[in-house]
């Protein structure tokens, strides 16, 4: 009788359900986290511009009643009354004798035009403010990883100069010894001299 081994193959792993250890979903994570905090941003850059956006919407519900002087006058005294909607009692742009109720004029209503070239052009000058900031984060984060590596270059240069002198003390031969010397002593000045620059700029 022949023993076999048998390989069980699991389509979902333990580690898989949990979303958190699965290697290969990660990039996509962090491309929508990157996404949705970029819409975040956006938005949030267009907070200011909501107040002025209510206001010019608010301002073309105004109509204006194109009145004579002397039917203005008649208002004021209160010989003219607006007519009134029954079910709403909004004022419509008709005018009555307040003593007989007859109808006396309609005015001619304007409405006022909407006027939303300002708003919508802060609105895009804020949004354009919003990627430039988005592009300068960006930029900034390369800049840091390059300093950053300028940095661990430097380390790595002293931290290399120490192993040569090391290696040069436990070394026998001594023109192994003397070459390591002379190379970690080198060494050790160019990531002096680099520290130096640095510093003074």
């Amino acid at each position: 009788m022949e023993e076999r081994e048998e390989i069980i193959v699991r389509p979902e792993s333990a580690l898989s359900k949990n979303g958190q250890f699965d290697l290969r979903r990660r990039p996509l994570q962090r491309y929508k986290e990157r996404k949705r905090n970029k819409l975040v941003s956006d938005l949030a850059a267009q907070l200011a511009n909501v107040p002025q956006f209510i206001e010019a919407v608010g301002r073309s519900r105004e109509k204006v009643l194109d009145i004579s002087k002397e039917v203005a006058e008649k208002i004021a005294n209160g010989e003219l009354v607006f007519s009134r909607k029954g079910a709403t009692g909004e004022a419509v742009g008709i005018l009555r004798d307040a003593k007989t109720g007859k109808l006396f004029t309609q005015l001619p209503i304007k409405e006022m035009p909407l006027e939303l070239g300002s708003t919508i052009a802060s609105a895009g000058l804020s949004l354009k403010m919003q990627e430039i900031s988005n592009k300068l984060e960006i930029l900034d984060g390369k800049i840091n990883r390059v300093n950053r590596n300028f940095d661990l270059n430097r380390y790595a240069e002293v931290q290399s100069a120490g192993d040569k002198f090391k290696v040069a003390l436990l070394t026998k031969d001594t023109n192994m010894k003397k070459a390591l010397l002379l190379e970690a002593y080198s060494q050790a000045t160019n990531a002096k001299n680099n520290y130096m620059r640095l510093r003074n700029n």
